[in-house]
């Protein structure tokens, strides 16, 4: 669910939710992300063969995942991901619990100069 309004519905490998371009040791899974925009970018990635992923990590490197069949991407201030499954939710690498799950920006909290 994104904004409280349109519903994405697919079978998925990942979700990222971004604030900020890059996760996990320099992989860009958030390349139209800005820290000071007040908004979160999800990148959305299919079900795929591992073997797949894995031949484009460059890409995923080098921020161009969103080029890749298969990956899509919303901006939004308000993300709710959920499943009929027990999926669990990672936060940062550490598993945190599983969905549903919100996601949801809180502005002024923080100041960053950007």
């Amino acid at each position: 669910e994104v904004d409280g309004e349109r519903e994405i519905e697919t079978a998925i490998n990942n979700v990222f939710v971004c604030n900020g371009k890059y996760s996990g040791g320099g992989m860009c899974w958030g390349p139209k992300a800005s820290l000071c925009d007040g908004y979160l970018d999800i990148t959305i990635v299919e079900e795929m063969p591992k073997l797949q992923g894995v031949l484009h990590l460059k890409k995923i490197y080098d921020g161009h995942c969103l080029d890749l069949k298969g990956v899509s991407w919303v901006r939004c201030r308000k993300f709710r991901a959920m499943s009929q499954e027990k999926i669990r939710v990672e936060v940062d690498g550490d598993i945190v619990g599983t969905l549903p799950v919100t996601y949801e920006l809180s502005p002024h909290k923080v100041k960053i100069w950007c």
